[in-house]
């Protein structure tokens, strides 16, 4: 019974010290919030521009983004997947190669 009495006894203090935290993280969570609309507000209104004008900043934005970024490599594995058996190597009857290059 003792055993169960203090059980019970962490399960309340963890539960305090649970509420404790979410009531933190609630304040913090409003604090942000504040914040952020705060800022929202003090951003200027975004300028409306011809469509032209915009397709070419975003086509600018697309080159930029693109010049940083490695080339695309194919998908898949380098094995492949039927393996051959290794070709034994004819060799000349002199004892030398037949003057191929390796």
């Amino acid at each position: 019974m003792l055993r169960q009495l203090a059980n019970l006894a962490k399960a309340l203090h963890d539960m305090h010290q649970t509420a404790g935290e979410a009531r933190r993280a609630a304040e913090i969570s409003a604090v942000v919030r504040g914040q952020l609309a705060l800022v929202a507000s003090r951003l200027p209104e975004p300028a409306t521009v011809g469509a032209g004008a915009v397709d070419a900043r975003m086509a600018e934005t697309v080159r930029c983004a693109q010049q940083g970024q490695s080339p695309v490599r194919a998908q898949g594995s380098p094995v492949p997947r039927a393996l051959e058996p290794q070709r034994p190597r004819q060799v000349s009857g002199t004892g030398r190669d037949s003057g191929q290059e390796r």
